[in-house]
């Protein structure tokens, strides 16, 4: 999205951390993203060590 949106040099084949650092983040950027954030679902799965699932719902877990 902001390589299209910004012109900023993100790359599918690069990694999270080096697409992130990649991006001029300005006040309008950061509102889109935190926008993303707040309007996109997000699952995540709470696992034990041994790869077994913790009794808890993380669901409906606010991330911001």
């Amino acid at each position: 999205m902001f390589s299209r949106w910004d012109l900023d040099p993100t790359n599918p084949k690069a990694g999270d951390r080096a697409n992130y650092q990649s991006i001029r983040w300005t006040p309008l950027t950061s509102l889109l993203l935190k926008t993303l954030y707040r309007t996109s679902p997000i699952s995540m799965q709470c696992n034990k060590s041994d790869g077994s699932r913790f009794p808890v719902n993380c669901r409906f877990v606010n991330v911001i």
